[in-house]
């Protein structure tokens, strides 16, 4: 290589005399080709895109990425052993309910027979009783039998009644037998399956600041499937996509105190339900994101319009398509977990779009520069959404993991995230930040299948702690640093109230069907009925309607001077004193 000019004297000197490293499979990042496999192989597709795959194998390129090798190590890490983790789990459940059933099906067969014996004989015991009532009565009207005939009569009447109650008992033996019977078999196949099945998991993990990418695993084992499922998997996000629907609201001027009706709502065949089957009455937004309820999400959607969703989802870097419906809402849509994570990185670093890089730079073989991604300065930086509704967001998933859904990824440090559960259960998600780094974990199965079969995982339950294992490691040692929240007042006095951690619920003005709330802008008091939503104008509309009335009152105003000048100068050329 140095005499074809691939290196120069120095560098293959010190590559010859550099140890030579032996790695075992299992040990991190050394599941593939290379280490961080899944990294690399991205990294060459897009070089490969970009200048031929013959280029790059035979042109000395020397490559520079963003990967941080210590942190992608501890995905890869995370990732396979929540794998190992969730499978062992699947298996082990599906055994000991395949285990009660059999035990339940045992107690069953004992407790039939003692159960049919105490009824047979709770009414044989009732129907002698009342055959020799009978018999007392019809003694003293005059009716004489033989004892042989009544005793026969007895018996018969008692034998008749304990069958009875017994085969009644039996009955109901026999449907429970049979529901536990097909538990069994549906337990047994669940062990079938969760021995055969291997789920699947994805970590991204991007730098808010510079948009460089610094962790990308696409999968447990690189040998064992190179798909990449962080970059080529499109999958339904869930409930991670509220906070986008959340987003547009704010930036529309909606507060995070605004009510809306948590009630029964259909728009033509789309009905959402909350995922409890419950409703709430009425919540406030905060707390319909803290509790990722589906039904006020889906009416904040129709109030603020699907088109304005679809927007702020395009806005902060998300290349999928985004259908215009309300659906979308709660994740009715495709996206990789790269694209996800793009979203929150923008949330992140307060509304800076950065385009997600792998690669910094790249020399050829005689060292120019032909490609390298410079940081953008801070001057120039440009938000793609208002910075307040970032902030506000940004407020709101804190408050999601500190006493929401979300509990279950504190690092205890600041962090901000949401769960995401697609339909069916079959992707589990969790996306989230802390001031330093952006990430996205998600489970699931390459062939959709629901994840848990009999018992369901969700975003809470399986995603959440993957990331806080990645999250605690990763931040080991890092210096302990809070989100810089803002207030409007610090953008041109577009609202002067600042950022509350915890607000409380408007109160109720006027009739109990009336919700009003009061919010001060540039000193003028606005209203507006958060009742009806669907009759309710948006917040922008009503401070525009508000300022075009301050403007014509003014206008008004000064008219009116202007006429009472004149009219002074007209009566002072006349000499007429006004009175």
């Amino acid at each position: 290589m140095v005499e074809a000019g691939f290196l120069d004297a120095a560098t293959a000197a010190a590559a010859v005399n550099e140890p030579l490293r032996l790695g075992l499979e299992g040990d991190d990042g050394s599941s593939g080709p290379w280490r961080a496999p899944y990294f690399v192989s991205e990294v060459l597709y897009e070089l490969y895109q970009k200048y031929g795959r013959d280029e790059v194998l035979q042109g000395g390129f020397q490559v520079h990425t963003t990967v941080d090798l210590a942190m992608q190590e501890v995905a890869e890490k995370a990732v396979n052993d929540a794998g190992i983790e969730y499978d062992d789990e699947r298996i082990v459940l599906a055994q000991k309910a395949v285990e009660r059933c059999v035990e339940a099906l045992g107690i069953l067969g004992q407790a039939r027979e003692q159960k049919m014996e105490q009824a047979a004989l709770v009414a044989a015991t009732k129907a002698r009783e009342q055959f020799q009532k009978l018999s007392k009565i019809e003694s003293s009207k005059g009716k004489e039998t033989s004892e042989e005939e009544r005793s026969k009569a007895e018996e018969l009447a008692v034998s008749e009644a304990a069958n009875k109650a017994s085969e009644a008992v039996k009955r109901r033996f026999d449907l429970t037998e049979e529901a536990l019977s097909a538990s069994l078999a549906e337990h047994q196949e669940e062990v079938k399956k969760a021995s055969k099945a291997r789920v699947e998991g994805a970590v991204v993990a991007i730098d808010p600041v510079r948009g460089a990418v610094r962790v990308l695993v696409g999968g447990r084992d690189y040998y064992e499937s190179n798909f990449n499922r962080a970059t080529q998997a499109y999958r339904p996000p869930g409930s991670t996509f509220k906070p986008i629907v959340y987003l547009a609201a704010l930036a529309e001027g909606i507060e995070r105190n605004h009510v809306i009706v948590d009630e029964p709502y259909s728009v033509g065949d789309f009905s959402p339900e909350n995922y409890d089957k419950k409703f709430r009455g009425q919540v406030t937004l905060e707390e319909s994101l803290l509790r990722s309820l589906n039904v006020p999400t889906v009416k904040l959607c129709a109030a603020i319009g699907v088109d304005k969703v679809c927007r702020m989802g395009k806005a902060l870097g998300i290349d999928s398509y985004l259908p215009h419906e309300l659906s979308l809402s709660l994740g009715g849509c495709e996206m990789t977990p790269l694209q996800l994570a793009t979203a929150y990185s923008t949330i992140a670093s307060g509304g800076v779009l950065h385009k997600p890089y792998l690669i910094s730079r790249v020399e050829n073989y005689q060292g120019r520069v032909i490609e390298e991604v410079k940081p953008i300065s801070t001057e120039h930086r440009e938000t793609v959404v208002d910075e307040y509704a970032v902030s506000e967001l940004r407020s709101l998933l804190q408050a999601v993991v500190d006493r929401g859904t979300g509990r279950a990824a504190r690092i205890g440090r600041p962090c901000a995230g949401k769960t995401g559960t697609s339909d069916g259960h079959r992707d589990a998600w969790f996306a989230g930040f802390t001031p330093m780094l952006s990430c996205v974990v998600w489970l699931g199965y390459d062939d959709n299948t629901p994840l848990g079969g009999i018992w369901p995982a969700t975003g809470s339950s399986h995603a959440a702690p993957l990331w806080r294992d990645f999250m605690k490691r990763v931040h080991e040692g890092v210096p302990f640093e809070k989100f810089h929240d803002v207030g409007r007042d610090e953008f041109g006095g577009r609202a002067p109230r600042r950022i509350r951690k915890k607000s409380r619920r408007p109160r109720i003005v006027g009739l109990p069907e009336i919700r009003k709330h009061y919010r001060r802008h540039d000193k003028k008091v606005l209203w507006r009925d958060v009742w009806d939503w669907e009759k309710a104008s948006s917040a922008w509309e009503e401070r525009e309607r508000m300022q075009e009335w301050t403007a014509d009152r003014a206008k008004r105003a000064e008219e009116i001077k202007t006429m009472k000048e004149q009219l002074q100068k007209a009566l002072a050329k006349t000499g007429i004193t006004p009175s």
